[in-house]
């Protein structure tokens, strides 16, 4: 079984928690998990859980890409591990 398609999104529920959901759809926003803490650190939590969803299967294709290369071919692999870890700090 697959996982829900990224990207997640984080969508405030306006009752005590951010929930998570995923991308839009045809039929709406589909909720995938809810962030019971509440507060700034709450909040944290959701952005980190969704960047780190978001960012994995691009780091992980950047990674694959490098892996073995180490010095050489830089221009090859390098790109592709600056804009994985981009995503990944949510920038």
């Amino acid at each position: 079984m697959n996982h829900t398609p990224t990207p997640f999104q984080v969508r405030f529920n306006g009752i005590v928690a951010p929930a998570i959901l995923f991308h839009q759809t045809p039929q709406g926003e589909q909720r995938i998990a809810e962030i019971y803490q509440g507060g700034d650190e709450g909040e944290a939590n959701a952005a980190f859980i969704v960047r780190a969803c978001n960012a994995h299967e691009a780091l992980v294709d950047a990674l694959e890409m490098a892996e073995g290369f180490r010095y050489s071919n830089a221009d090859t692999w390098y790109p592709a591990v600056a804009a994985a870890l981009k995503l990944a700090k949510g920038e």
